[in-house]
């Protein structure tokens, strides 16, 4: 018996529309891009990999650039916050530095000198862009500060501020900050800087450090244009050297692609009636298997199969020959090729049997094409190599293939069933469908 079309639930159809196709194509992307031996992906790939090579060339160009760029500017900056501080602090020891109980020099700005001190700073700083400066003593207090709010303070959490002191090296690091208070007492905001703390070293001693804020805002946003401008120009010139050589590349590929189809064509036809033989049937059958689960509208409707096998009348013609065997299926494939659509598959599936996958088609309108066949081919008259005439006829099982359905082997066994009944319930000459 042929077995019958399941009904499917319109929300679970709607569900398989919205899920199936974006998870499916996911799946594929990778085997696609690296993976598969057909041919004629082959040019496609190159394409995508060209664009892929320069879409990453020019992000790597734009990193690199970017992190050089970036690491002159720290390196600048520290360099003029040591400068600065060190000419500072050699023209105006005397009014930073005072003897405490021991004799020893620390640093120290008694509160009636600071506005000295701003001034000083002012006179210094400006020229560098150095908006902020801090002074710290060896125990972390701070003794200057243009902000004067921090004067006074302990910064005991300040894990650089204490290598620094500990260590007399130099620290530099570039960030973001929301606001600051700069020399002057104004308050700025989203600025991009170096902060620098230099140690202030007398003989062998650290007493302190300076923190000085670098503005490189400016010089920032300057550099992100040339490195943006850079990484472009050099993704355009990978992206130009890429197209000349897919180009050079799809010019000779296209008479190799071109004899590699008509060498595919001719090894997947079989020989009698220039159609697919089954290995090829079977393939591209399952291939439309799995473009169906991208469920567009023009494939909703499903894939039919119809499935035709001579009956036994014609079959009889193999007692006078191969030749008169191969007439008869000739005759039959021209028939049914004259029949159907330029989408649709024909195929041998046996050694009597046909084939054909109908894309984008209901079992409705399967039946009625094997019900047109049926005419077709009992009006077929075949002449045999020793002159008599043999009138064909035949048997169609059908089925169909819906979005539930991943297997096309399952529905190829359907059809068979079908066609076994429909040979079964017809008389020997008459065609039945299934």
């Amino acid at each position: 018996m042929a077995t019958r079309r399941p009904e499917i639930n319109a929300a679970s159809t709607a569900l398989a529309r919205a899920r199936l196709p974006l998870a499916a194509r996911a799946r594929r992307w990778p085997g696609w891009l690296f993976g598969g031996d057909d041919p004629q992906h082959l040019l496609p790939r190159l394409g995508l990999l060209a664009l892929l090579a320069a879409l990453t060339a020019a992000g790597l160009s734009w990193i690199a650039i970017e992190w050089v760029y970036r690491g002159q500017m720290i390196r600048d900056a520290e360099a003029a916050a040591i400068s600065v501080g060190q000419v500072m602090f050699a023209n105006e020891r005397a009014k930073l530095l005072v003897r405490d109980s021991s004799g020893n020099e620390a640093l120290h700005v008694p509160a009636d000198r600071v506005g000295d001190i701003d001034a000083l700073a002012h006179r210094y700083l400006d020229p560098f862009s150095i908006r902020k400066i801090k002074i710290f003593s060896s125990d972390k207090r701070v003794v200057y500060s243009s902000d004067r709010g921090l004067i006074g303070r302990r910064d005991d959490t300040n894990r650089t501020l204490d290598r620094v002191l500990r260590e007399g090296v130099v620290d530099s690091t570039a960030k973001q900050t929301n606001q600051f208070t700069e020399l002057g007492g104004s308050v700025v905001e989203n600025r991009q800087i170096v902060e620098t703390y230099l140690p202030v070293i007398s003989g062998e001693r650290v007493l302190g450090a300076f923190e000085v804020y670098v503005d490189i805002t400016r010089a920032a946003k300057a550099t992100n244009r040339a490195v943006l401008a850079t990484a472009a120009l050099v993704g355009a010139i990978v992206a130009l050297a890429m197209l000349a050589l897919y180009l050079a590349m799809r010019r000779g590929a296209m008479p190799l692609q071109a004899a590699q189809r008509h060498l595919n064509e001719s090894a997947a036809s079989d020989p009698l009636g220039r159609v697919l033989d089954r290995d090829a049937l079977v393939r591209h059958g399952q291939r439309e298997v799995e473009k169906l689960q991208d469920a567009t509208p023009r494939r909703i409707a499903g894939i039919g199969l119809v499935m035709l096998g001579i009956d036994h009348n014609a079959r009889g013609a193999d007692a006078r020959g191969q030749a008169a065997a191969d007439a008869i299926s000739q005759a039959a494939a021209r028939c049914l090729g004259a029949a159907t659509r330029k989408r649709d598959l024909l195929g041998r599936y046996g050694e009597q049997e046909f084939l054909l996958v109908l894309p984008a088609t209901t079992r409705t309108e399967a039946s009625a094409l094997a019900a047109r066949l049926q005419t077709a081919v009992s009006a077929t008259q075949v002449a045999l190599p020793d002159g008599s005439r043999i009138g064909l006829g035949a048997s169609f099982g059908v089925a169909q293939i819906d979005l539930s359905e991943k297997d096309f082997d399952s529905a190829l066994r359907r059809a068979d069933e079908a066609l076994q009944w429909a040979r079964q319930s017809r008389a020997s000459r008459n065609g039945g469908v299934g």
